[in-house]
């Protein structure tokens, strides 16, 4: 299963010869679409080219051609491998708890570790979604709805306020941790408890 950090081989050129073909295995696409999330992470959607794939996993670049259609299709596919693992990770995470309100602190930790964890894919290829043509951006943000969807899924058991909106609640809360890695510094909180102090701001809703 791909790591939601990036592939360590990604950052330089593959020293491993070439293949006159690219991976017909489930196991070695797998690995592929790696690489491949590795460097849209890294370099942004307009960065990478096919042939930056094909150098660092160890492929000629025209014979990725043959499985994959073109660099739109690839990034949509390596971005899903990112957005289900995340969404994996996610319920796993949540289900262990049967109290809402638990439920969604820990959904709330799990995305900030997620965005603040200098490694992680997730957030700088949620971050590329304008340098996508527009074409894609349909497909991308359902895969991105697959993550966003656990967090409707929990507000809606939530007991709040009545005169709190759902949607503006959730809206605010999503954009509140994805907003964190633009004012996050390592030293006095972790990952985990920017997470949680952003969920009791809003747990300050719950009804009484």
């Amino acid at each position: 299963m791909l790591s939601i950090g990036r592939q360590k081989r990604a950052k330089g050129k593959s020293s491993r010869k070439k293949r006159s073909t690219p991976p017909r295995s489930s196991a070695r696409r797998l690995e592929l679409l790696s690489v491949a999330a590795a460097l849209f992470a890294k370099k942004g959607y307009t960065g990478t080219s096919i042939r930056d794939v094909a150098e660092v996993y160890g492929v000629l670049s025209g014979s990725l051609y043959h499985h994959v259609d073109s660099k739109e299709a690839l990034y949509i596919e390596s971005h899903g491998l990112v957005i289900n693992e995340a969404a994996q990770r996610l319920r796993e995470v949540t289900q262990k708890y049967t109290e809402p309100w638990d439920k969604l602190r820990a959904a709330c930790e799990v995305t900030a570790e997620f965005q603040l964890d200098p490694t992680s894919l997730k957030y700088p290829m949620l971050n590329h979604l304008m340098q996508t043509p527009k074409s894609m951006r349909k497909t991308l943000v359902a895969q991105r709805n697959k993550f966003e969807n656990i967090f409707s899924e929990i507000i809606e058991t939530l007991q709040l306020d009545p005169t709190v909106e759902r949607s503006i609640f959730r809206l605010s809360l999503i954009t509140a941790l994805n907003g964190s890695s633009v004012w996050y510094r390592r030293g006095r909180l972790t990952p985990k408890q920017v997470g949680t102090r952003v969920f009791e701001i809003f747990h300050h809703c719950k009804r009484c």
